[in-house]
Parts: C-alpha cells; sequence; structure tokens
C-alpha cells in the first residue's frame, strides 16, 4: 500500500514539474519590453518590433490588441497600430486609436507612394485594385534603393496562414502612407537597408 502511494506521489510530482517546464503559448510571451524615450517616432517603432511573431490565440481575431480597447474578435489591423502608439505614449492629438484602417480616422495627412517616400514611424496603407484602403500597419525601415518600406502589421499572415504580427516589404508606390507629426522634424537623414530595422538605436 505504502508502495503504491509513493508511485502516485511521484506520478504527481514528475506532471506538476513537467507542466511547471511547459514552454508559454507564442501569444503570451510577446510582452512590451520596451522603455520609452520620449521621442514618439522612434518609441512606436521600438514597440512594434517587441510585437513581431505574435499570433491570434484562435489563429484569426481573437487578440490582445483589439482586447486592450475593448474591441476583441474584429479585424485588428488598426488596433494593433493603435495599441503600440499607446504603449509608445503617442498622445492621440497626434495619432487617433483607431481600428479602422483609412488615413483620416487615424488624423494624418496621407501621401502615395508614387510621389512619397515613407520614412520609418509612418502609417502603411494597402490599397487594393479600385484604390480603397483595406490594411494598415507601421514603417519600420524603408529600403529606397529597392523601392521597398519594412513594416510590421497586425491581422495579416505569413505561410502558415495563422493571423498574428509580422514584418513584410511593401512596394513603396503601390500604397499610401499616413505621416503623423511627431514633433521631430521628421525622420532624421540615415541609411535604411532591410538587414537594419531599428531607427538609429540598438532595439
Amino acid at each position: 500500500m505504502k508502495k503504491a502511494g509513493l508511485r502516485i506521489a511521484l506520478l504527481v510530482l514528475v506532471l506538476v514539474t513537467a507542466l511547471g517546464f511547459m514552454p508559454q503559448s507564442a501569444s503570451a510571451a510577446y510582452e512590451n519590453t520596451h522603455k520609452n524615450t520620449g521621442n514618439y517616432r522612434q518609441d512606436i517603432i521600438a514597440v512594434a518590433l517587441t510585437q513581431v511573431g505574435y499570433r491570434a490565440s484562435d489563429g484569426n481575431w481573437n487578440n490582445k490588441y483589439g482586447a486592450y480597447f475593448g474591441r476583441n474578435n474584429t479585424a485588428w489591423c488598426g488596433w494593433f497600430v493603435s495599441w503600440c502608439a499607446a504603449q509608445a505614449n503617442v498622445p492621440t492629438s497626434i495619432l487617433k486609436r483607431q481600428g479602422f484602417a483609412s488615413a483620416s480616422s487615424f488624423g494624418t495627412p496621407s501621401y502615395s507612394g508614387k510621389n512619397y517616400t515613407p520614412q520609418p514611424g509612418d502609417l502603411y496603407f494597402q490599397v487594393n485594385s479600385n484604390g480603397s484602403v483595406t490594411h494598415v500597419g507601421l514603417v519600420v525601415a524603408v529600403d529606397t534603393s529597392r523601392g521597398i518600406a519594412v513594416t510590421v502589421e497586425g491581422n495579416t499572415w505569413d505561410s502558415s496562414n495563422v493571423h498574428g504580427v509580422y514584418r513584410k516589404e511593401r512596394k513603396i508606390k503601390d500604397h499610401i502612407f499616413g505621416v503623423p507629426n511627431y514633433g521631430d522634424g521628421g525622420a532624421k537623414p540615415h541609411d535604411h537597408t532591410y538587414g537594419n530595422v531599428s531607427y538609429e538605436s540598438s532595439h
């Protein structure tokens, strides 16, 4: 009888130990670890980069960004941008909190990539074949030699078709860009390459 009890106790101990070392879900691991500097442009980029790889818990619309604004289980690309802005302490007078993907809803002027080169910290708006805006993300770097904006976007997908936060490359000329007035006189001159997605920082 004592041996049976000992076996059960050992089994429970093994299970508790195993469960204790089980990895967290991918979604649970993506906390904002960035410490704000007060430079809104740099901070919103750094916050977005901490989220790359986050996935919706149901693979679609169940996500923490919409939930933060009380709007879970809806299209959430705009809520991701809004969450990054909130985490970076960007005032709503500079960037409105919004789930709907349009430049006017975020309160920023917008420019066509045909005649504007975006800067890190700008909003990226995806435009479909009839000219309608269908999606929004954040520009984190620009490769002018290839005409590419490197973005971080929520409610998009990778090869797994699981909705999440991923880094993308977008052709500048095919899209529209929202330009928040961060009050820093615009992005400082520096080279942007796909291999260096930070904005003059170590983030």
